[in-house]
């Protein structure tokens, strides 16, 4: 990730932790590398951000 911003922590106290990922572009050249930007929210509220995140998209894990 390019750009990463804490705002917070998850506690044992947290009773909803929700990721939002927003999928910008999908590249396929072999692999499959998805590009997107992300939010963490604890109980409603942010406590986490990443902007330009990378990672590879896969059909069949069990192939590791």
């Amino acid at each position: 990730a390019e750009k990463i911003k804490f705002f917070g922590q998850v506690l044992p106290t947290a009773k909803i932790v929700r990721y939002e990922i927003d999928i910008k572009r999908v590249i396929n050249r072999g692999a499959v590398l998805g590009l997107a930007n992300g939010k963490m929210f604890v109980d409603g509220k942010e406590i986490y951000s990443a902007e330009k995140l990378k990672v590879g998209l896969f059909d069949d894990p069990s192939n590791f």
